[in-house]
């Protein structure tokens, strides 16, 4: 019996079908290779800016990566960086995980800092994931884009693109290559955001706390920002004691910086309330898309006395068959009473209640009997055809020394009504 041989055909034909089937392989166990050819539908970059074309080395340069998705769901990814180097080395720079509205554009910053031997060109690319790491779009070779960092220990470092770059004869069908002009960005616009007391009732002497939230709305960073803060009577604004004055060294475009300060209004002040106003740049050096809203005032004042009110506080609403609770402090008096009226100014006496009822107490803390609360708040309320009242605490020191709060609002939520079924 002859031996069985592969023809040659046979041969070459197995040869193509292993190939082949490698190939496959390959591909399908390469998504880098699909994802580069075919991005996401809907999550797309619109562009990429640099804050400076030119700047120094030891200095930190803004990159904007603008993402688009036209998707009618929100979509959140990571964006990376790449940077070819002056050296042409090629680097990731971070990961950022942000989420795109839907139908709608969303800028992500990334602030990329040069070395002091990072003098040279840049590239600047970026890529989008999956939260997978599923590539979903990388830009392409026209979103790229560039720029120098100049040593100044070397006198003749040129970037080789932009406005003062190398002038090269390059010639692409006997045209010479297009110099790319600077980006130009709109000026920082500073402004105050929030200015919130923290503990708005406060006694004589005694120190609270602001929380202030300054933003830059504006396309470019503000350097060295000054601001001042005061504080003022609110019967008396023209008279403004400054208390904080500091500066901020950098506020980038879109960053908050927030703020905690501590106020002490001194104790030989008369009691009422103050407000506190905050200037930001007040001698006007940035530049800024709008000088207009540098200026700004607490949201609610800061109420000053001999007591100070603790709960409830300013609004709030009581459930009808809930509990009833008051509550203050003071250092200099020992004696109180809660009075209950149909107005702030507690002026009509007809419209006031006392609890307890003609008589003072020692406790800093009063929880009504059910029959005056709610039951006289409620008839009171009726008979004005109100749906909120006031509170406020009289003190009497040991001398006989009389002094009132400030007044707040209160609501009594009623119970719904229970309607009988017929049987």
């Amino acid at each position: 019996m002859e031996d069985y041989k592969l023809r040659p055909q046979a041969i070459l034909t197995k040869t193509a079908l292993v190939t082949g089937l490698f190939l496959v392989i390959l591909v399908l166990k390469s998504p880098g290779i699909l994802a580069k050819s075919t991005p996401a539908k809907g999550i797309s970059i619109k562009q990429i800016v640099v804050g400076q074309e030119t700047l120094q080395t030891s200095s930190k340069q803004l990159i904007e990566v603008q993402l688009r998705n036209v998707n009618t769901r929100s979509a959140t990814v990571i964006v990376k960086l790449f940077l070819t180097l002056p050296n042409h080395s090629m680097i990731s720079y971070k990961n950022k995980k942000v989420k795109i509205p839907s139908r709608s554009d969303l800028p992500v910053l990334f602030t990329y800092p040069i070395g002091k031997n990072g003098g040279g060109d840049y590239t600047v690319a970026a890529k989008v994931y999956s939260l997978k790491g599923k590539i979903l779009y990388t830009s392409t070779k026209k979103q790229e884009q560039f720029f120098f960092a100049k040593d100044p220990r070397k006198k003749h470092n040129r970037p080789r693109r932009g406005k003062y770059a190398i002038k090269e004869s390059i010639k692409t069908n006997s045209k010479k290559l297009k110099v790319i002009s600077p980006i130009k960005f709109d000026p920082p616009d500073l402004k105050w955001k929030e200015i919130k007391v923290l503990t708005p009732s406060v006694l004589r002497g005694e120190t609270t706390h602001l929380r202030l939230i300054l933003v830059n709305d504006g396309g470019d960073v503000a350097k060295n920002v000054e601001y001042s803060l005061s504080w003022f009577f609110s019967k008396r604004p023209a008279r403004k004691i400054p208390f904080n004055r500091d500066f901020i060294q950098i506020l980038a475009p879109g960053e908050k910086k927030i703020l905690e300060i501590p106020v002490t209004i001194p104790a030989e002040e008369q009691k009422g309330e103050y407000l506190v106003q905050a200037i930001i740049d007040e001698s006007n050096v940035v530049k800024e898309l709008n000088e207009g809203n540098n200026v700004s005032e607490s949201e609610k004042p800061i109420t000053y006395g001999d007591v100070a009110l603790v709960f409830p506080e300013e609004a709030y609403s009581f459930a009808e068959e809930g509990l009833f609770q008051f509550e203050w402090r003071s250092e200099d008096y020992n004696q109180f009473k809660v009075q209950i009226s149909t107005n702030a100014a507690f002026t009509d006496l007809d419209e006031i209640f006392e609890l307890p009822k003609g008589q003072y107490s020692p406790s800093k803390k009063l929880i009504p009997l059910k029959g005056e609360m709610p039951t006289l708040a409620l008839a009171l309320m009726e008979s004005s055809n109100l749906d909120h009242l006031f509170w406020r605490v009289v003190a009497k020191n040991s001398q006989g020394k009389v002094t009132e709060s400030e007044s707040r609002k209160f609501y009594i939520t009623l119970k719904p009504e229970t309607k009988s079924i017929p049987e």
